[in-house]
């Protein structure tokens, strides 16, 4: 049985345009799922971003709490202070050190803000205040003795082996020309011995302001930056996607 040549191309033409139309549905499908996929990614990046959104809020919000705290205290110790005696920069002591120490910490792949207690200060800074004095003490002389061999000589000169983390910890600190750090006293000592309550409850109450609550602030501030670039190239990536496959 012989086939016309007009029905053989007719056949030939049906079966490469279900094969295009093959292609182009598979082609259709692939482009879906990519929207699909970049679609979750954004909402990802959404959901880290509100909660992001979310910390810096609470802490924002800490941080007014403790300054409000801190202002009202300070207000209050005016108020009772004798003598009309107000407790400001007045009273300031000019060789002040700083008691917190913001630094840049390499967290991996990122940087992220820690704030810290000062290390101690160095004698002579004005921690010690203004009354401190190194007096040297004249030690008494010790009694002679008598001259020793000389196998107790050598054993004398012998230095002796530590023998556990204490006696190591012990040789340590009694290396000559290392000087033992004082520990950083508070500027309340700045307003005299006897300070009222309430200037405390200020000193408390700024110090916490400027601790967790700032520190998750500026991170949380941080890392919303980074999550809005990367939503406006994930937004991007799905409007082109979209355009291809409209195309």
């Amino acid at each position: 049985m012989k086939v016309s040549p007009r029905l053989h191309q007719a056949n030939r033409l049906k079966m490469r345009t279900e094969t295009e139309s093959t292609a182009a549905l598979g082609e259709n499908r692939q482009i879906s799922a990519g929207v699909a996929e970049l679609n979750d990614r954004l909402d990802d990046l959404w959901v880290k971003y509100l909660d992001c959104l979310d910390q810096y809020q609470r802490a924002q919000e800490s941080v007014q709490k403790a300054l409000s705290s801190g202002f009202f205290s300070l207000a209050q110790a005016n108020f009772k202070s004798s003598a009309g005696r107000r407790y400001g920069q007045d009273f300031y002591d000019e060789r002040m050190k700083a008691s917190k120490r913001v630094q840049i910490v390499d967290n991996g792949d990122d940087h992220v803000l820690a704030i810290s207690m000062n290390p101690a200060v160095a004698p002579g800074d004005s921690s010690e205040g203004p009354n401190h004095k190194t007096e040297a003490r004249q030690q008494p002389s010790p009694p002679s003795t008598p001259v020793a061999d000389d196998e107790d000589v050598k054993a004398a000169k012998k230095p002796k082996e530590p023998t556990n983390l204490d006696e190591i910890k012990d040789q340590d600190s009694e290396i000559p020309g290392v000087a033992h750090q004082p520990a950083t006293r508070s500027p309340l000592t700045w307003f005299g011995i006897l300070t009222p309550r309430e200037l405390r409850s200020a000193q408390k109450s700024f110090s916490t302001a400027i601790s967790n609550p700032t520190e998750s602030a500026v991170n949380a501030t941080r890392e919303m930056r980074q999550l809005e670039a990367e939503i406006n190239r994930t937004r991007k990536a799905v409007r082109k996607a979209e355009k291809g496959g409209t195309a």
